[in-house]
């Protein structure tokens, strides 16, 4: 029988694995904890959680980064997936002889769709949280207030890093299955490898059907399409953090997934869904096929239509990142959103 990861989180959950590292005299708890990776001596800004049933950790400071044991070990030894696994590995006691596989059913099946085609781009090192500067110009070119970028990046939602040799900001979370990069000065990435100009890189080892930003809870979900609409969502919501019902923006980025990553289904299952689909034929489908997929795990699903909404300078509104420069008046309307 071979050996798989969730063998080795039995062996070697993340408590112990920091433990036999040597970076804490026992097995830390859950809770906030100097970080190991960027070894803070006077902050706490390692939280772990152990939280149905796998242990996760998130770096709130200079790494903007978490995840699991893996991703750990990633970060911690600079190495990449597969020698971090394999590390792991040997930290558990298995070796290559004993047959193990990262994941045995996926080796035997052929790449899903929603899987980010070859080659990718890699992950930028080193990651940060970036400088107030930084921050500004993304809320900028993003038209939103500076303090929801910097929250974000609090949040380990929005990261700075240089992509394709060029200043570049990320939104991401402490997942690290998803993550899609944007270049700074708002321009285009020149030909890369043998991908073509883009305005996004999705970022080597991500998964597109991961819904970026969700966690656990029971907040109503805003769900919108893109790295855009997922700043314009946390500007939208951030009015509703004091309210009795506080929404928690999530995004797909890719209007083509058709499918939800496995890791997602228990945080979505019964919660309501508002879906904010981009105001275009593409949009509408997407809208459609999530809707169906969220309706199978019996999520409360509706949607909100952008198509009525025009922007200050008299261009209709094409998605949820176009509301934050509505034309005059039509705020009420935007209300709607959240009721």
């Amino acid at each position: 029988m071979p050996v798989t990861l969730a063998l080795c989180k039995q062996r070697l959950p993340l408590p112990e694995l920091l433990a036999r590292l040597g970076l804490f005299d026992a097995p830390p708890r859950s809770g906030n904890h100097p970080c190991p990776i960027h070894s803070e001596r006077n902050g706490s800004a390692f939280s772990m959680q152990h939280t149905r049933g796998v242990w996760l950790w998130i770096c709130h400071g200079k790494c903007a980064a978490g995840g699991d044991e893996i991703s750990f070990l990633e970060h911690f030894g600079s190495l990449s997936r597969r020698n971090a696994i394999h590390r792991y590995q040997e930290l558990c006691g298995f070796s290559p002889r004993n047959g193990f596989h990262p994941n045995p059913i996926a080796t035997h099946r052929k790449p899903a769709a929603t899987q980010v085609p070859h080659p990718m781009i890699d992950f930028p090192n080193p990651l940060t949280a970036g400088s107030f500067s930084d921050c500004e110009q993304v809320a900028n070119l993003r038209s939103v207030p500076t303090s929801t970028i910097t929250a974000m990046s609090k949040e380990g939602l929005l990261a700075f890093g240089n992509v394709c040799g060029l200043p570049s900001w990320l939104v991401l979370d402490g997942s690290r299955k998803l993550a899609e990069a944007r270049r700074m000065d708002g321009e285009r990435y020149p030909c890369a490898k043998s991908l073509g100009e883009r305005k996004t890189h999705t970022l080597r080892g991500s998964q597109k059907n991961w819904p970026l930003g969700l966690r656990e809870g029971t907040a109503p979900i805003l769900l919108v399409e893109g790295s855009g609409d997922f700043v314009a969502a946390h500007y939208f919501c951030s009015f509703t953090k004091r309210s009795a019902t506080p929404w928690q923006p999530v995004a797909m980025l890719g209007a083509s997934v058709k499918t939800l990553h496995p890791d997602a289904i228990p945080l979505l299952s019964g919660r309501r869904v508002r879906i904010v689909p981009h105001a275009d034929e593409a949009g509408a489908k997407a809208g459609l096929q999530w809707a169906k997929l969220l309706g199978s795990l019996q999520c409360q699903v509706d949607g909100f239509d952008l198509s009525r909404l025009t922007k200050n300078d008299g261009s209709p509104v094409s998605d949820l990142n176009d509301c934050t420069t509505l034309l005059p008046g039509q705020e009420p309307e935007l209300t709607q959103l959240f009721l």
